[in-house]
Formats: structure tokens, C-alpha cells, sequence
């Protein structure tokens, strides 16, 4: 009963948790971070829009930290599915949708987040028109992009990690081990 097949099962079951989990916080990321600013806009502040930066910017920098777990614990997973020697060529396009993930991450993580925290004392003190506005909206802009393109990537992630592997024989389609 436990053995090697308990603990491949234990790592998939981990793995799913942390898509899952990372599907749930960038969905919940993307629902507070324009709350927010919406919030913040009704509110009669001045300059609305860099006070909810300076509120979201640190929460951001945090998350991408969890991100960076749930990407290593989902990568740690495939990656002994690669190596296995009943690996198939769903692991391989799986190990496809995980790197393209955190190469997102690690682009948004290394590039975009640093880059837009940088600018945000500075766009306090700048007029609306700015070019350092101009800097920022194209920073902010490229990471709403990357963010959306990675809450598409992790859910197909997580919808692949909960399809149950088939297998066609002889006989007919088989799942898990159960004649279809």
C-alpha cells in the first residue's frame, strides 16, 4: 500500500493543491487589485490612483514570492514525471505549460514588479502627464498583460493536472486502469 506509489501520488496531490492555490491567489489578486483602485478613486483622496499603488505594490511583491512556491513545488512534481520511465508525451507538453509559467512569473517577478515599485515614489510627485506616468502605465500595462496570460496558463495547468490519464489499447480506452 504506501512505498514509491504513495509518495508519487502525495507529490501529484501537493502539486494539484498548489495549482489550485495559485489559480485561487491570482484570481483573488486580480479582484482586489481593481477593487481597490475603484474604491480608492470614490473615496475624495488626493491623487487616488498612487495612494492604491503604494497599498497593492507591497502585496504584489509578496505574492510573487508564493508564486515562486507553487511554481517549484508544481515543476519539482512534473519534473519526476519526466523522468519516469512511464512518462508520456503529456508530461512533456505539461512540463511545457509550467516552464512558460514561471518564465512569466519570473519575468513579472524580476522585471515589471521592481521596475513599477521603483517608479511609484516618483509618480506621486509627477503631474498626471508625466513621463514617468508614461513609464509606469507601460510597465503597469505589460504586467496586467502578463498576469492575465498567467492566471490562462495555470488554469489550463490545473484543468490538465485534474484530467485522468487515458490510455488506449488493444482492447479499448482505458482510464486509470478501468476498461471505458
Amino acid at each position: 500500500m504506501g512505498g514509491p506509489d504513495m509518495l508519487i501520488k502525495a507529490m501529484r496531490a501537493l502539486a494539484m493543491t498548489a495549482a489550485g492555490a495559485w489559480l485561487g491567489g491570482l484570481t483573488l489578486i486580480a479582484v482586489v487589485a481593481q477593487s481597490t483602485f475603484v474604491t480608492m478613486r470614490t473615496t475624495g483622496v488626493a491623487r487616488p490612483d498612487a495612494i492604491s499603488g503604494q497599498v497593492m505594490a507591497p502585496t504584489f511583491v509578496r505574492f510573487e514570492w508564493m508564486q515562486g512556491i507553487f511554481a517549484g513545488t508544481i515543476l519539482l512534481w512534473a519534473s519526476s514525471r519526466l523522468f519516469s520511465a512511464s512518462r508520456t508525451r503529456r508530461d512533456l507538453v505539461r512540463m511545457g505549460m509550467i516552464v512558460a509559467a514561471a518564465g512569466l512569473l519570473g519575468y513579472a517577478s524580476q522585471v515589471l514588479t521592481p521596475k513599477i515599485v521603483q517608479l511609484q515614489p516618483l509618480l506621486r510627485s509627477q503631474t498626471p502627464e508625466g513621463e514617468i506616468k508614461k513609464q509606469f502605465d507601460e510597465f503597469h500595462s505589460a504586467s496586467v498583460q502578463s498576469s492575465m496570460i498567467l492566471i490562462v496558463l495555470v488554469l489550463a495547468l490545473c484543468l490538465e493536472m485534474a484530467w485522468p490519464r487515458c490510455e488506449v489499447n488493444a482492447i479499448g480506452l482505458r482510464q486509470n486502469g478501468q476498461t471505458q
